[in-house]
């Protein structure tokens, strides 16, 4: 009787391990058709605030998309402490292009040197961008403070050259510099090439 007994568990076993097997074969079908077939997904890194409409393709943008998208990144080398420089400078090389990068990186090192070793917290405040082509010039009132104390409050501009290419944003010209009184950029710190504006 117990060899019945046990003779059925043996053969219940045996099916319920097929049953196993023929699901896990399927699940591993189902898997590799999952990566065969699946579409390319796009990433479409949009600008923090959207106030317009406007448009970008896989190579080009709109002027509204590149000054929003300028006025996205732009915190990321402006309003920086001793404590978050090195972080924010490293979120703002994320979007720099491989021909511009040690460019772009080696202006950005000796910020992050001078901020640190001055102790200085800056704060810049837009409050007009312009877009020419593939410029994005903005300008605003730029704080520093070393400690508590203020040693600085200007009229500043910054001026970043941007691309998109392959759905991506990069930045190909970083240019900072005071503003004259006739609110003409005086760009004396930066990358690239200077352009009228």
């Amino acid at each position: 009787m117990e060899a019945r007994l046990y003779r059925s568990s043996i053969s219940d076993s045996r099916s319920t391990n097929r049953w196993l097997l023929g699901l896990c074969v399927m699940l591993g079908i189902a898997l590799v058709a999952n990566g065969l077939f699946q579409r390319s997904a796009i990433l479409h890194v949009t600008p923090v605030e959207i106030e317009n409409p406007y448009w970008a393709s896989a190579f080009e943008g709109s002027e509204e998309y590149l000054r929003k998208m300028a006025l996205t990144l732009l915190p990321c080398v402006t309003n920086v402490t001793p404590k978050s420089v090195k972080y924010m400078h490293e979120m703002f090389l994320n979007y720099v292009a491989p021909e511009s990068y040690g460019a772009v990186s080696d202006g950005l090192a000796v910020d992050r040197r001078y901020v640190i070793k001055s102790n200085l917290n800056r704060m810049f405040f837009p409050d007009e961008a312009q877009v020419n082509g593939s410029t994005v010039i903005v300008k605003g009132h730029e704080k520093r403070f070393i400690g508590h104390q203020r040693v600085a409050e200007e009229r500043r501009a910054y001026e970043l050259t941007l691309q998109v290419r392959n759905w991506k944003v990069e930045i190909v010209g970083l240019r900072a510099g005071g503003v004259g009184s006739d609110g003409t950029p005086e760009f004396d710190v930066g990358t690239g090439q200077p352009t009228a504006s």
